[in-house]
């Protein structure tokens, strides 16, 4: 990470397997991945696994996988959010905050939206 300080909690919530595991090396020793993004079916993803588990490992690391809600509680709140962006788009869109990786810290200790979104690549 060049430096760059470390992340203690990762909650990833995209479904997205590069960028949940691309989070582990921002990890910091004693960290915890926090899997909530169901992926969809599709083809092997490529890794470098030795990398990952011996990080794991030697950092003492955990990830784990949790779900809280059934698909169709998410299909509505799916609805809801397409019906809440045609009548109050700009609402909606106050709602998201993306930053960098190297503010993290500041968004994990004040909070700047209800949605946080870290951003990896430039």
């Amino acid at each position: 990470m060049n430096g760059s300080r470390l992340i203690d909690v990762v909650f990833e919530a995209v479904g997205v397997p590069e960028v949940a595991f691309g989070a582990l090396p921002a990890l910091a020793a004693n960290g915890v991945l926090i899997l909530t993004g169901v992926p969809a079916e599709r083809g092997p993803v490529s890794a470098d696994l030795s990398r990952w588990m011996r990080d794991i490992v030697l950092k003492n690391q955990v990830i784990f996988g949790t779900v809280n809600a059934s698909r169709s509680n998410y299909e509505d709140a799916i609805r809801r959010l397409e019906q809440f962006m045609v009548l109050f788009p700009d609402a909606v869109l106050s709602l998201l905050n993306r930053v960098p990786i190297d503010q993290t810290p500041d968004v994990l200790a004040h909070g700047r939206g209800i949605k946080d979104v870290v951003t990896f690549a430039a």
